[in-house]
């Protein structure tokens, strides 16, 4: 039984140096055979660390992707690697490249904007990144402003695109402005403005309708569904009664609205006047403005939330208020 142990623990120690040895041999691998160029590579949000090995091994940045692997691991730090576009000077060791991406020293800021923020949230957002928060709204409402955008809107409320962005240290808020209005364009589909014209829609409307779609959508197999509900309702003269132009009115996005808040006097309140509001109440994705140009084929015309992020979707107001009762019984 001794003798057994014995043998194993040598077994151990033999796996323990050969690891050893060939961690050391990668180490002065990286310490020697270095990047014998500067490069910049981009980081994007989310992407592993053995991504992230694989790509500045490619590029010649570090020798060892192992190692650099289990550096991070070890040191726990394979979490803390910051997206970003980094300028990797010429002959970094794993250690120093390490560093930089924790760091987060990028040469361009990286700032994402989610769907379905305000203009106004946005603004707020805009402090991360050293730009005047005031300055963002006052321009992104200025009429002549706007109208030098090619808009006849009153505000950029709604086409602002919510991405993720790499900016450089010069940008302002101007400069920020005009690229999301750009990148709106970017992304919407091509025919957006045929397909509302054929739908007898303005483009306007149709942003109006994606931010409500934009509001109430939590599952992107359900967006379609929604628009075709306010399609319908559209269609039919009912009112959109939307929950999310009422918390725009409000402008506080409430968890539950309570029946007093469904008074509010504002044309944004969809449960006191019929058709869309004024404008978008949020600035939607490319999801949200396809669905609301191509909405599903059904003739639902309501809905209730489940509690999960899905919705019930029914035809008719009986079916609609035994969805509601059903709902409240699971809470």
């Amino acid at each position: 039984m001794l003798r057994k142990f014995i043998l194993f623990l040598l077994i151990l120690l033999a796996i323990g140096a050969g690891f050893g040895y060939t961690w050391f041999q990668g180490l002065k691998v990286d310490m020697h055979a270095r990047s014998q160029t500067a490069c910049t590579i981009k980081i994007d949000p989310g992407m592993s660390v053995q991504k992230i090995a694989q790509i500045l091994h490619e590029q010649g940045v570090i020798s060892n992707p192992d190692l650099f692997r289990w550096k991070a691991y070890y040191q726990k730090i394979d979490k803390s690697l910051k997206a970003g576009e980094y300028l990797f000077d010429k002959g970094l060791t794993i250690q120093q490249t390490l560093d930089l991406l924790v760091s987060g020293k990028t040469v361009y800021q990286v700032f994402t904007v989610p769907e379905g923020l305000t203009m106004a949230q946005i603004a707020e957002r805009v402090a991360e990144i050293n730009l005047e928060s005031e300055e963002f709204i006052a321009l992104a409402s200025d009429s002549a402003f706007v109208r030098s955008l090619g808009f006849s809107v009153r505000t950029l409320e709604g086409y602002l695109y919510p991405d993720t962005y790499y900016l450089s240290d010069e940008v302002d808020d101007e400069l920020f402005i005009r690229r999301m209005v750009g990148e709106f364009w970017n992304q919407i589909p091509k025919n957006s403005k045929q397909r509302a014209d054929s739908m007898g829609f303005s483009l306007h409307e149709i942003v109006t309708l994606a931010s409500i779609i934009e509001g109430e959508a939590q599952v992107d197999s359900e967006r379609t569904i929604i628009s075709a509900v306010y399609h319908n309702r559209l269609r039919l003269g009912h009112k959109l009664e939307a929950d999310p132009t009422v918390q725009y009115a409000h402008g506080t996005r409430k968890k539950r609205l309570l029946y007093k808040d469904l008074e509010i006097d504002s044309p944004y309140n969809t449960y006191l006047y019929p058709g869309l509001p004024p404008g978008p109440i949020n600035s939607p994705g490319s999801a949200s403005i396809r669905a609301a140009l191509y909405p599903a084929n059904v003739d639902y015309f309501f809905f209730v939330a489940s509690g999960d992020g899905t919705h019930i979707f029914t035809k008719t107001a009986t079916e609609h208020n035994r969805a509601r009762r059903t709902v409240r019984k699971k809470r």
